[in-house]
């Protein structure tokens, strides 16, 4: 960067913009406000005691059924991958939620985060500084409370893209990338239980995300990608129970994106 300013603003202010504007402060609370665009939901079947491994012994797995045109209720470990807009510029962020579907000693519904993956933007690549911010930021999403730490961790991704037609994610020698990821036919529509779920999120035991949503993703349609279309290698380097990909559902539009506030 050579320090010279062009009528177009650099990627290291907007980004450091979009921090400022998408965290906002209400009392003791954070609020961070994102706009989802086309998105996928990768979805692997587990068994209970595969689910059980990933929680805490407070909360316990839930079975659900992701669509309400589901055969069954099943336990799963999914991912969220999209784009989403958090600053209202030219440059989308990409990231991939990993995450479970558990119950508290309340009998709420929920989520509970595995991991997350996430490109590394070129700028804060090649700019120490900005790195070390960048992290900071992802790290104070996952924070613990009580400890101090980070509740999960994040991985950093060769490549992590989606959109209407396609997505790809790779880390390390793990990819899973399609270029026909839509499909026509039925339409299908969240189950209840999914979208209950959905209005929180455990980072760990005791801190949680609770998440508000609009209706474009209450009443989102849903396209399952056909699964013949897609390259998979070696998926258990993503998860060792990214094993039996069952299914993977593309919702979502730039036009009309799903508005999410989460409370951290």
């Amino acid at each position: 960067m050579d320090g010279k300013m062009t009528g177009k603003t650099p990627f290291a202010f907007r980004g450091i913009k979009w921090l400022l504007r998408s965290v906002m402060l209400f009392g003791k609370e954070t609020v961070l406000q994102i706009d989802y665009n086309e998105g996928y939901n990768f979805n692997f079947e587990i068994t209970e005691e595969e689910a059980q491994s990933l929680l805490p012994s407070n909360l316990r797995p839930l079975k659900l059924r992701l669509c309400r045109e589901d055969d069954e209720p099943t336990y799963y470990l999914s991912w969220y991958l999209a784009s989403m807009d958090t600053m209202k510029t030219d440059k989308e962020a990409q990231r991939v939620d990993l995450f479970t579907y558990c119950v508290n000693e309340d009998d709420e519904l929920s989520l509970f985060f595995v991991s997350c993956i996430m490109e590394m933007p070129d700028y804060f690549e090649k700019n120490e500084w900005g790195k070390k911010f960048y992290l900071r930021v992802f790290d104070f999403f996952a924070r613990d409370t009580e400890t101090g730490g980070i509740s999960y961790p994040h991985y950093f991704s060769e490549r992590a893209r989606a959109d209407a037609n396609s997505f790809v994610v790779e880390l390390n020698d793990s990819v899973i990338a399609t270029d026909h990821a839509r499909r026509g036919g039925e339409r299908h529509h969240w189950d209840m239980v999914f979208i209950m779920a959905n209005s929180q999120i455990y980072r760990n035991s005791h801190d949680k995300n609770t998440n508000f949503f609009n209706q474009r993703f209450i009443d989102a349609e849903i396209k399952f990608v056909d699964l013949d279309n897609v390259e998979t290698k070696n998926l258990e380097g993503f998860h060792p129970l990214c094993r039996n990909l069952k299914s993977i559902h593309f919702y979502g539009s730039k036009d009309k994106p799903s508005k999410w506030y989460i409370e951290l």
